[in-house]
């Protein structure tokens, strides 16, 4: 709960706040719920967030025919993560990374969505296949050229086209790509509590060193590797005309991603559509109904204070049975009571049916204007 939602006033909010805080014994509840923790954006159901990954693997399926027709090499992308974070996380963590980013709009040179960053690994290789260079492990991370820089532009619309493939349902406007490297913090300029999807794909390692491919023609058979076919007969054996594929390793993914998505939180609501309203599920309105209610039953700990008065160590040792200590309140002042320590409401001490009791006199507000009253020297 924060203080952005204005069903709530300011003291409502802290006495809430208070009083959940201090726990108390569990209580029974006929409605489901689950531990949720409090530092992850919660605008997703476990359903919709389902839903997200699988949008997520076919654009990373799209993203890598692509590239693979573009770059005339072999591209396999997957998805090897998807998390849900605010913009006071992601803040430092782009501060700290150096990837080549785009900003992403939807339909246009709109308000950004989010941003799609490249490894410099990945940007240097991919770039250098447009150039015509062959595919080398030994190739490092560098700086990019102006033209290089331009051409990685068209490779990034490719990835656009891509995410819109997976994510954008028809009669929705396309992603595109601003022009121009960008900062993540042009994008990150909203409060902390804006949510985001971070996708992030790796690059397998077979892929990564997979041939050129060629176009299919009779010319091109004997120059390009194709893996053995059976003879008609069955026997297993290759035809003479057909080359040995060269060995490749195992496929293992590389440790730090190829490639990595960001969308702020509506707009992967809006990719998924109903699947976040899914059967099943409550609407916002719903949840926060429950969540009152069940904060309505939290145990919690009330208390009447008659005065405070201070007091030297030699003064309480001096007291005996029938001396009278003065609280520094006069009789007809209201008495605070607290709640959890806070201080809630105001009134007169009563005794009702055998026991001590407080007769509430004033408003909600009242009992910490008392506080502060009886401090007061």
């Amino acid at each position: 709960m924060t203080r952005q939602d204005n069903r709530f006033s300011d003291a409502a909010v802290d006495r809430l706040r208070a009083a959940m805080q201090a726990g108390g014994a569990p209580v029974a509840s006929a409605t489901p719920c689950e531990e949720f923790d409090w530092n992850v954006p919660c605008r997703f159901t476990r359903q919709a967030q389902d839903a997200l990954k699988d949008r997520a693997r076919m654009a990373a399926e799209s993203i890598s025919g692509g590239l693979s027709r573009q770059l005339r090499m072999g591209v396999g992308l997957q998805l090897s993560q998807m998390s849900l974070r605010y913009a006071r996380d992601l803040r430092p963590e782009q501060a700290d990374s150096h990837p080549l980013c785009f900003r992403l709009t939807v339909g246009g040179e709109g308000d950004s969505c989010g941003w799609v960053a490249i490894s410099p690994r990945s940007a240097v290789r991919w770039v250098g296949r447009l150039l015509g260079g062959a595919i080398g492990q030994s190739e490092d991370a560098r700086s990019l050229s102006e033209l290089e820089t331009s051409l990685l532009l068209h490779i990034a619309g490719v990835l656009a086209e891509g995410l819109s493939s997976a994510f954008r349902s028809e009669g929705q406007a396309p992603f595109r790509i601003a022009r121009g490297l960008a900062n993540p913090a042009e994008v990150l300029t909203g409060p902390d509590w804006e949510d985001y999807c971070t996708f992030s794909f790796v690059q397998s390692q077979a892929q990564d060193d997979a041939v050129e491919h060629q176009p299919a023609s009779p010319d091109a058979k004997a120059a390009t590797p194709v893996e053995k076919s059976e003879a008609p007969d069955g026997s297993g054996e290759a035809a003479d005309e057909q080359a040995d594929p060269p060995a490749q390793q195992p496929a293992t993914e590389q440790a730090d991603p190829a490639l990595v998505v960001v969308l702020s939180g509506p707009v992967a609501e809006s990719c998924i559509g109903g699947a976040a309203q899914a059967a099943g599920t409550r609407s916002a309105e719903d949840v926060r109904r429950d969540m009152t209610e069940y904060a309505k039953r939290v145990p919690v700990e009330a208390a009447s204070v008659l005065g405070r008065a201070a007091v030297s160590m030699a003064e309480v040792i001096a007291l005996e049975p029938g001396d009278v200590m003065l609280l520094g309140v006069s009789p007809t002042e209201p008495v605070q009571l607290t709640v959890q320590g806070q201080p809630v409401l105001a009134g007169v001490p009563v005794s009702c049916e055998g026991y001590y009791g407080l007769l509430v006199t004033e408003p909600p507000g009242a009992g910490a204007k008392a506080a502060q009253e009886q401090s007061m020297p």
